[in-house]
């Protein structure tokens, strides 16, 4: 059972600005709490509450090994915070800092509490059970098949919210976007991003910009109404990405974010310096590198997506 001091923590940390403020009156808030559900899921421990007197249902999550539970909460919540920065429909997320319950399923390790969606993952057979908007990569892969393929460029042309998504994933590097981590509501006809934690991972803007270039000099490529509409909503994304985001504002909510866990002894916002354990401020400075890169490269991708746009060629076949 959760400790009663998780509570008020779950809490009020702004959706809107995500300011860690200590300040405010969270037990006043969170003092209606039921546990629906507890389950183990993909190395992690997920445990439903509602708050009784709004209704709302969030989800709090551990991950089974320690090292992973910090630095993928880390790179969730701030992937999480550009989502909405950027208005695509996503998870909103939020850290627990480790130490500050006694009583959560992994003992001082760092949980995070996630927006409650309504929504099945693409596993439940469903008209998009054969979606892929994946943005792959790996060292040893073809490079026609990383990133932003022809493939993706169909695929997302399959609803207007799955450009966005897209977007979001070449801007942060996220390249998990499997069937497992992206809901469908049948309901509202929505879809929405979850389970961010694999961002940062890689400069996916980089990958996209020599896609773009290669399908621009291929001639014999066309595009159905459908996918320059996608296409065209992938690039405005990625221009609010880069109006919203600035480089120095997200390394500075990630070491923010890396201080308010507890997992590093203290930062130097003015140097830019944090101090903590060493492999764990390796991987950070390697997410600080990657955040410059990406928004350097994002705006060179809307380069070349401006000019495939402007000298594309329509097939005007009736879309499947």
């Amino acid at each position: 059972m959760l400790c009663k001091k998780l509570l008020p923590m779950i809490c009020f940390i702004s959706l809107q600005i995500y300011t860690f403020n200590y300040n405010l009156d969270w037990q006043s808030f969170f003092q209606y709490i039921d546990i629906i559900e507890t389950k183990f899921k993909d190395a992690s421990h997920i445990t439903i509450v509602r708050n009784n007197k709004t209704g709302e249902l969030f989800l709090i999550k551990q991950k089974k090994f320690k090292l992973f539970s910090e630095t993928f909460a880390i790179k969730e919540t701030l992937a999480s915070y550009i989502a909405t920065s950027t208005s695509i429909p996503s998870q909103k997320v939020w850290i627990i800092p480790k130490n500050t319950v006694n009583n959560l399923h992994y003992k001082n390790q760092i949980a995070t509490l996630h927006t409650f969606l309504p929504g099945e993952t693409l596993l439940i057979n469903n008209i998009y059970q054969d979606l892929d908007i994946r943005q792959r990569y790996s060292k040893d892969m073809d490079p026609k098949k990383m990133g932003i393929t022809r493939n993706v460029i169909h695929q997302m042309s399959r609803h207007p919210d799955l450009p966005k998504i897209a977007a979001l994933d070449t801007a942060v590097g996220n390249v998990d976007r499997s069937l497992h981590n992206i809901l469908y509501d049948k309901k509202t006809d929505r879809f929405w991003s979850i389970d961010m934690d694999n961002s940062f991972y890689i400069n996916l803007c980089e990958i996209a910009i020599q896609q773009i270039k290669s399908i621009t000099r291929d001639r014999t490529i066309t595009f159905s109404l459908k996918e320059i509409q996608a296409l065209t909503i992938y690039r405005d994304t990625l221009i609010e990405f880069i109006r919203s985001n600035h480089p120095k504002q997200i390394v500075d909510l990630l070491f923010s974010i890396t201080k308010y866990t507890g997992i590093c002894k203290r930062i130097f916002n003015k140097e830019q310096k944090l101090h903590g354990d060493s492999f764990i401020l390796y991987l950070i400075y390697g997410y600080k590198k990657n955040i410059i890169q990406s928004y350097r490269s994002a705006k060179e991708l809307v380069f070349f997506l401006n000019k495939l746009l402007q000298n594309h060629v329509v097939d005007h076949s009736p879309d499947e």
